[in-house]
């Protein structure tokens, strides 16, 4: 009887799971608008080269709407309250100063008295009292004399914020770049209004690249981290090595080809290769 047969060797027995992946910047980072405003044309396109602090994106504040007639002349009569206040504070202060100086002049001349003997303990410590109250009530005026100045500006300013009458030129926002890398991807390129935490364009650095493979649950259990890696077909001759970075512990349930719902889990294959070098199959 004619039989297949083979001589029985000993060697090193390697399985392995064979998938296609996809290759991702490991660690990518999206630049955002930190205000609302209007964000003028990002001159960056993906593929240029950034460095920390770079600004890579320009926000105007919004300009202001216009108010109407009614609302203007309320701001105006409370800009002239505002100002009569400021006078008023003034001749607090310096009525208030005047009190000081008189208590202070009291005091020296109570002292004096009681040196020479002309004067009791009882109204020197009168004159200190009045002297420390008109003292605190000096700078209490003051303090109003303050508010009331800043009253008066901040009603100004909303006339010529809301009024149009600005005065000069907006002052814009540069958002600078955290870290140093390529540009992968510009969200928002034209000129346009953007509310806070509007993603602007990604950053990354293109040298720090891995690979992202979907398998079956049941190939998933299998691998660890720090497992070896054989990279092939990625647009060069040689297969280039790497090592599982992590293994993700939550499947997804994906429909395969033929209509059959599989769970599948994901894992991480890191590999550093020069800019442009990488290529992917799946």
């Amino acid at each position: 009887m004619a039989v297949e047969t083979v001589a029985v060797t000993k060697g090193r027995f390697i399985a392995t799971v064979d998938e296609d992946g996809k290759t991702r910047v490991r660690d990518r980072y999206v630049v955002a608008a930190p205000l609302a405003g209007r964000l003028s044309r990002i001159r960056f396109k993906v593929g240029d080269q950034v460095q920390v602090d770079d600004a890579v994106a320009t926000i105007t504040p919004s300009p202001s709407p216009l108010m109407d007639p009614r609302t203007r002349r309320e701001v105006e009569e409370m800009l002239g309250t505002a100002e009569a206040n400021l006078e008023r504070a003034k001749a607090v202060v310096e009525r208030a100063r005047a009190q000081s100086e008189q208590a202070n002049t009291d005091l020296a001349r109570t002292r004096t008295l009681a040196q020479q003997g002309a004067a009791i303990a009882q109204a020197l410590e009168r004159a200190e009292l009045a002297m420390r109250l008109a003292d605190r009530d000096r700078r209490a005026a003051e303090f109003q004399d303050h508010a009331a100045e800043h009253e008066i500006s901040q009603q100004r300013a909303l006339l010529a914020r809301y009024g149009g009458d600005s005065g000069g030129q907006v002052e814009s926002w540069n958002v600078a770049s955290p870290v140093a890398g390529v540009v992968l991807k510009v969200a928002q390129e034209s000129e346009t209004i953007v509310q806070p935490g509007a993603p602007l364009l990604d950053i990354g650095d293109a040298r720090d690249l891995e690979v992202v493979v979907d398998v079956l649950s049941t190939d998933a259990v299998e691998i660890r981290s720090g497992a070896e890696v054989a990279i092939d077909h990625w647009g060069g001759e040689e297969k280039m090595k790497g090592q599982v970075r992590r293994v993700e512990p939550a499947a997804f349930t994906k429909i395969s080809t033929p209509g059959v719902e599989e769970q599948e889990g994901q894992c991480s294959r890191r590999h550093h290769v020069a800019t442009g070098a990488v290529g992917a199959t799946g």
